[in-house]
């Protein structure tokens, strides 16, 4: 039967709080922990041990401690690392509920994708009358129904112990079928996610979609701009005008493209996919809603980019707010520049159903 010692302890401790300090290091950059190859002959282990060996060699004392540790008591395995990690997302998480308590808040719900393309719901809370934003957590989501959404969030909320009766505020981005409002809106921004999904699964579609880009440029077709499509839920809570314009520019792409899978796919439902979604774009109910919202977001575009920079002076604010009121109203009134709502009616008929074009 093994003793430890007190001396034994502290070299211990000190082990230890040398590498939470690289973990919270990683964490907060959000950097890889591990490295494809840590054997110790390699010429790159991975960020963890990485910026363990430069420690060493700039720490005498942390040098020491390893150098004398046990092969067993290095504190370096992987299972470690995921051991430290998730203890600093439970006194993280400790941190924050012991902040909110018993008070009010608000909750911030946003769609985003991983690598593998898998549906996950980030969930943020916020400190009613603090301008206090903290990271509660992810989780994955089959689907971004309500119904969804709603049991992900109640699950989330009571496995932290916070009551839902506490709520005060709530925003969805990408989900917004939480809220019925807007409905022509969220009609574009879901036919727009499954648009952009379906055409940028792969990497040969994307390139596929740049090459037929750059054939309409080389054709005068397109307007000489590199872009690229972007999901809604891409935007982080920023504009979505940014996410439309693309789809506008490089219309013909993407209808050549879905054309191309609809003939061509891996499966009979992956071109059945397709077809629908190019149903859908050739429809005169998408292309008047995509003018109208393109127009509508251009003309909100720099209020919400005043407002999503952290050092905006507030009158500056205030009167850009005031501005884009009466940009907001006056569009309401008179619509397009042209004269009239017949504008956006022209490019809609003029782009449908078999033109392949959308117009300014």
């Amino acid at each position: 039967m093994s003793t430890i010692t007190e001396q034994q302890e502290e070299k211990y401790l000190g082990r230890l709080t040398v590498i939470l300090t690289i973990v919270r290091f990683l964490l907060l950059q959000a950097l890889a922990f591990r490295g494809h190859n840590e054997s110790s002959t390699s010429s790159n282990k991975g960020n963890f041990l990485q910026l363990l060996d430069w420690l060493k060699m700039r720490d005498e004392g942390a040098k020491n401690l390893f150098d004398i540790a046990p092969g067993n008591n290095l504190l370096t395995s992987p299972d470690i690392q995921k051991d430290t990690c998730e203890a600093c997302a439970k006194q993280t998480t400790k941190a924050i509920l012991d902040e909110i308590r018993d008070k009010k808040f608000s909750i911030l719900v946003d769609e985003s994708h991983d690598a593998s393309i898998k549906k996950q719901m980030a969930v943020y809370v916020n400190d009613e009358g603090h301008v206090i934003e903290r990271f509660l957590g992810v989780e994955h989501v089959s689907d971004t129904t309500s119904l969804t959404l709603k049991e992900a969030l109640d699950a989330m909320l009571l496995s932290h112990g916070l009551s839902i009766h506490n709520i005060r505020g709530q925003g969805y981005d990408g989900a917004s079928n939480m809220r019925v409002l807007f409905f022509c809106y969220g009609f574009l921004q879901l036919h727009h996610t499954l648009i952009v999904n379906t055409v940028n699964t792969s990497c040969k579609r994307h390139d596929q979609l740049a090459q037929e880009h750059h054939d309409n440029l080389v054709r005068e077709r397109g307007k000489n701009q590199k872009t690229n499509l972007a999901r809604p839920g891409n935007t982080h809570w920023g504009s979505h005008h940014k996410t439309l314009c693309p789809i506008q520019l490089m219309w013909k792409a993407v209808l050549e493209v879905l054309e191309n899978i609809c003939d061509d796919g891996p499966t009979s439902s992956t071109k059945i996919y397709a077809a629908g979604l190019l149903k859908q774009m050739k429809s005169f109910e998408f292309v008047l809603i995509i003018h109208l919202m393109i127009k509508l977001l251009g003309k909100t575009n720099d209020l919400s980019q005043c407002l999503e920079k952290k050092d905006q002076n507030i009158i500056r604010a205030v009167s850009l707010i005031a501005a884009t009121l009466h940009k907001v109203n006056d569009f309401r009134q008179h619509g397009w520049e042209e004269g009239s709502f017949e504008g956006s009616w022209r490019a809609a008929i003029g782009s449908t159903p078999g033109s392949g074009t959308i117009d300014e």
